[in-house]
């Protein structure tokens, strides 16, 4: 018994390493109503391949991104990509969570002031769902 709760835990924790390809979703509301769907795709070697994020507010109000629409850019530390638009989107891995952070995004958006509910996706990488 302990044996398989050991090879489960081992899984668990190595979900999104080096080596092991995976699939980040995360979906988050708050008391407002707005409401986040994010979706991240990493090969084996960590690289993230596609990801898609849109966010909505009650009154209609929207962001989309789309990994098809960004092209990487080359850092030291995480991964940046960037719109033609002028958007970035950062990503990085901060603990047992991976965060996808907007900046300069409001073309991206559409609706009376959209992009000012735009907050960091943090996904947990040891599973499906959100991190902290």
């Amino acid at each position: 018994m302990l044996n398989i709760r050991l090879r489960h835990w081992l899984a668990v924790a190595l979900l999104c390493l080096p080596g092991l390809a995976c699939a980040l979703q995360c979906t988050e509301s708050d008391r407002k109503g707005n409401r986040s769907i994010a979706s991240m795709n990493v090969d084996k070697a960590g690289a993230v391949q596609s990801f898609r994020w849109s966010m909505r507010t009650p009154d209609g109000a929207s962001c989309e991104f789309d990994s098809a629409d960004f092209s990487p850019v080359p850092r030291k530390s995480g991964t940046e990509f960037k719109s033609p638009k002028g958007c970035r989107l950062f990503v990085w891995r901060q603990g047992n969570s991976v965060v996808l952070a907007p900046n300069a995004c409001e073309a991206h958006c559409s609706g009376p002031e959209a992009h000012d509910y735009l907050w960091p996706m943090v996904f947990n990488r040891r599973g499906k769902g959100c991190g902290k």
